[in-house]
Order: C-alpha cells, then sequence, then structure tokens
C-alpha cells in the first residue's frame, strides 16, 4: 500500500479525519502534509502521529472554546511544560487562530507567575523564533489591525 492508500485508509476514521483537516485550517496545509510525509513513513513515530491527529479531532472540534481560547490555553500548557519545540508550533498556529503579537505577550508573561520565571524566559526566546518569521510577521500585524476595530 502506497502513502496516499494508507492516508485514505486512515481518513475512514472521522476523528483522524476531523483532526487532519482542523490541523490542515490550523497549521496550514503544507505544514501538515511535510508532517504527513514524514510520519506515515516512520515506522517508530507513526503511532503517535496517528494517536496526535485523532486527539486533536476529539478536542480542537468540541464546542464551548473557539479556537483562538484553545490556543490561548495551549500555549499556556507549552510554557508550564516547557516544551518549547511544540511551544513553537503552536505560537504560529495561535497567529493562525488570530492571537496578537501583544496577547501573546501576556500570555507568556502571565505564565511567568503560575508556570516559573525560567521557563516563561525560554518561552520569549522560543515564541520571539517563530514571530520574527516573514509569513508569521505579517498575518500578525493583520491580527492587530483587525483587533482595533473590535
Amino acid at each position: 500500500m502506497n502513502a496516499e492508500q494508507e492516508l485514505a485508509e486512515l481518513m475512514r476514521d472521522p476523528w483522524f479525519a476531523q483532526g487532519y483537516e482542523i490541523r490542515k485550517e490550523v497549521m496550514g496545509a503544507a505544514a501538515v502534509e511535510r508532517d504527513q510525509t514524514t510520519r506515515l513513513n516512520d515506522e517508530f513515530q507513526r503511532p503517535m502521529w496517528e494517536f496526535g491527529v485523532r486527539a486533536y479531532g476529539m478536542v480542537w472540534s468540541r464546542p464551548g472554546l473557539s479556537r483562538r481560547e484553545r490556543s490561548i490555553a495551549t500555549l499556556s500548557a507549552m510554557v508550564a511544560n516547557q516544551t518549547l519545540e511544540e511551544l513553537k508550533v503552536h505560537t504560529r498556529n495561535a497567529v493562525r487562530n488570530g492571537l496578537t503579537v501583544a496577547e501573546i505577550r501576556e500570555i507568556l508573561l502571565h505564565g511567568a507567575i503560575y508556570s516559573g520565571f525560567p521557563k516563561a524566559v525560554a518561552a520569549f526566546r522560543a515564541a520571539r523564533e517563530v514571530l520574527d518569521e516573514p509569513e508569521t510577521k505579517k498575518l500578525a500585524e493583520e491580527n492587530a489591525r483587525s483587533a482595533q476595530t473590535r
């Protein structure tokens, strides 16, 4: 079975299919497809990738919180757990979900009190890298302009 057929088989699972589509919307299709290409063909990582995509479908599709609010909660958890590589991914996602640089800064600063100053400092450094990426920076600027009209 080739990768395209394997993905089609996985898409029969409604949680996987929903998670895959939400991830494409939140992370961008190119990032999800790159991730899929790597992990679908890696016997070691594949079970975790499949689990993660399903979990995304189960959690990110629930009512009660917007994607923007879920991004706030996720960034807070990334600071608390000091998962800096994931914090970078979710900083990018947070901007795609409408957060501004000022809001991300406040989330990370808030984390200093509840998660620890050194963790927040490291989170600021990791987020800065992402916020300096041209595409992310441009989208964050658009978010800031939109926030001014709210």
